[in-house]
Order: C-alpha cells, then sequence, then structure tokens
C-alpha cells in the first residue's frame, strides 16, 4: 500500500509540475515528505527542500517555516544535532500561525528528547528539565480546551513520571487524536509505559501491541514499540498473548 501511494503521488507532482500551481506542488510535497520521513530520511531531506523553495515562491511564511522545520527535524532524526542547533536560530515563532508555532516547539522537543536518550544520567536530568520548560511554553500558548494544550498537558505528566495523570489525560484526548497517525501511536505509547509503570501489566501489553500493530501499518521503520515489545515478553517468557491474541498483522 506505501509503495502505490508514493507511485501515485509521484505521478500527481509530475503532473502539477506541468499546471504551474505552486500551491498544489507544496502540499504534494508535503505529503510526499510525510510518507518519506518513516523510512527513506534522504528522501524525505530533499522534498523537505524542495517544498522550502515552492514556498519561497508562494511566499507564504508559514508554509516555509513548516518546510524548515521539516528539513531540521530530518536531521535530528539523523543524529545532526550540532547542524540542528546552528539551523534554529533562522526560525522566528512570534511570526507564524498558532499550527506552525506549534510546530516550532514540538520539533524543539524532539531534539531535546533525542539527546536526552543519548546522554549520561546527570545530563538526562537537565534535558528533562529543559524539556519541561517546552511544555510550559506551549502551555502558556494555548487555551485549555485547545488539542495542543491538551496533549501538551499528558506529555508533561508523562515527563514527570505522573503515571496515573498521564493515564487520565491520553484517555481523555484520544478520541480527537487521528487514529493510526505517528500522534495516535505516541499518545497510545505514552499510555502503554503509564500503564508499565503503574503496575498494570495487562493494560502495558494490550497498549503496547497496540502501537507495535500501528507501526506496522503505517510503514515505521524504527519499530520501536514492537523492540519494546519484544523484550518485555523475552524477559517474561509469554509470547502467545501477543502472537495470537491481541496482534492482528496486515495481511497484504
Amino acid at each position: 500500500e506505501i509503495g502505490v501511494r508514493l507511485v501515485g503521488s509521484e505521478m500527481c507532482i509530475r503532473d502539477s509540475v506541468k499546471s504551474h500551481s505552486p500551491l498544489e506542488k507544496y502540499n504534494l510535497g508535503r505529503e510526499m515528505f510525510a510518507l518519506y520521513s518513516k523510512f527513506d530520511k534522504d528522501s524525505a531531506i530533499h522534498y523537505a527542500r524542495l517544498n522550502y523553495h515552492t514556498a519561497s515562491r508562494i511566499g507564504d511564511v508559514d508554509k516555509m517555516a513548516s518546510a524548515e522545520m521539516d528539513y531540521v527535524f530530518m536531521m535530528a532524526a539523523s543524529g545532526m544535532y550540532k547542524e540542528c542547533f546552528d539551523y534554529l536560530p533562522r526560525l522566528h515563532p512570534e511570526q507564524y500561525s498558532p499550527s506552525v508555532k506549534y510546530q516550532y516547539y514540538k520539533l524543539h522537543e524532539y531534539i531535546y528528547q533525542g539527546l536526552q536518550v543519548y546522554s549520561s544520567a546527570s545530563y538526562s536530568q537537565h534535558y528533562t528539565s529543559v524539556i519541561d520548560s517546552i511544555y510550559d511554553i506551549i502551555l502558556s500558548s494555548f487555551e485549555p480546551s485547545s488539542l495542543e494544550y491538551r496533549e501538551t498537558l499528558s506529555r508533561k505528566a508523562y515527563n514527570n513520571k505522573d503515571f496515573a495523570g498521564t493515564i487520565k489525560l491520553v484517555r481523555e484526548c484520544l478520541p480527537d487524536v487521528p487514529y493510526g497517525t505517528n500522534e495516535y501511536a505516541m499518545m497510545v505509547y505514552m499510555l502503554a509505559n503509564s500503564y508499565k509503570g503503574a503496575g498494570d501489566e495487562e493494560s502495558y501489553l494490550a497498549y503496547m501491541t497496540e502501537v507495535a500493530e500501528v507501526d506496522i501499518r503505517t510503514a515505521v521503520r524504527e519499530y520501536r514499540a514492537l523492540t519494546e515489545l519484544a523484550e518485555y515478553l523475552y524477559t517474561t517468557g509469554d509470547v502467545e498473548p501477543v502472537s495470537y491474541t491481541h496482534l492482528t498483522l496486515p495481511t497484504t
């Protein structure tokens, strides 16, 4: 399915070039970036650059900034953190719409989370504090009723290992998050680990299996949830539940 979507989108982009519509080309380029970012970093970076040049032709500040942030996101995904920090001063969130401003702060969150993973215990705590301060900025920038606010509040609770609070907040947010998206997978991932932290192993297994299935269906090649699930099952020696009860893999 992912291959069909890529081929179809490539054909649409060629058609859009013929139609000389920069906006159409930009929108299709964003779709291509979203698809490639899951498994082909070089192609994703190519489309991020292409989208920036297209947005420049349109003269849309939000679209230009969004494309630049896509580029920085892929650099972070490739471990190029110094290059990310060299690039970030070029971005000016005060000029952006709320949705693009949210993308800006989530980009910072993603970068510092990556640094946190590969840091020592002392630095990890420092990055936890930095990430928490990013959440505070978001919470002060959006209305409490907005999805951005509620998602951030749940991530802040998770960052501070407030498992009961995370479970409550994520379950309240999930109905408003489209199923099968990266955002949905991350929310359920937090939910699964919060249940584990709260000592509810059965709920952890059920929700982590759901995340693994979403990753497989959406062609995410990191398979983080699937790896964690495999490690858990190896440690407990309990393979049957996930193999035959919870996990339903695509048949095509």
